[in-house]
């Protein structure tokens, strides 16, 4: 099954603010989220098979 990805406008701006490099490895990790969105022992919620990205940035900052 192939999952949508939807990336909300903060994380377009996000993005866009990331240099070269790193923008294309985050949006390519982001692309391969359709093939696979879960970790191992996660369990799908019913009735969604979209991915929404709504933030973009560094590890350190995100997980706050």
């Amino acid at each position: 099954m192939l999952y949508r990805i939807e990336l909300r406008p903060a994380a377009l701006r996000q993005a866009r603010k990331l240099p070269d490099g790193a923008r294309e490895r985050v949006l390519a990790r982001i692309d391969r989220l359709a093939y696979q969105p879960r970790g191992p022992g996660v369990r799908k919620l019913e009735g969604y098979d979209v991915v929404v990205v709504i933030r973009i940035g560094h590890r350190r900052d995100v997980y706050r």
